[in-house]
């Protein structure tokens, strides 16, 4: 769940967590944002303001590809670490979406097998 800082209406980022009206309005007259970390230059929002709000809004077509994604921007590192790691490219959308097509196959049949006759004795 997300909302694109750049073309949501002021009712709609209102609901993301920590962002009050008069923030929003000034988020609003500071648009166009071009990264997530632009959230702290608008005054009344510092660092556990945008810590809370940072992971719900998202920007697109901006010099940072994570800022698109639902990844805080603290894990960006970690992000960036298992991507090279999986030997993926965020901008291949298609590589990513194997990935995640193949982890969900992976996690439901986890979740059945899991479930067998012993552990619903218990």
């Amino acid at each position: 769940v997300g909302v694109d800082i750049n073309t949501c209406s002021t009712e709609i980022l209102e609901k993301v967590p920590s962002l009050t009206p008069s923030l929003c309005a000034k988020i609003v007259k500071a648009r166009p944002m071009k990264m997530r970390n632009d959230l702290l230059n608008i005054t009344g929002i510092g660092p556990k303001t945008f810590e809370s709000c940072a992971a719900f809004v998202r920007i697109h077509e901006g010099p940072e590809p994570l800022d698109a994604t639902l990844v805080h921007p603290e894990s960006y590192d970690l992000a960036r670490w298992l991507l090279k790691k999986l030997k993926l490219e965020l901008d291949n959308p298609e590589s990513v979406d194997t990935v995640l097509v193949d982890a969900s196959k992976n996690s439901q049949e986890g979740i059945r097998s899991g479930v067998s006759k012993k552990s619903c004795e218990a």
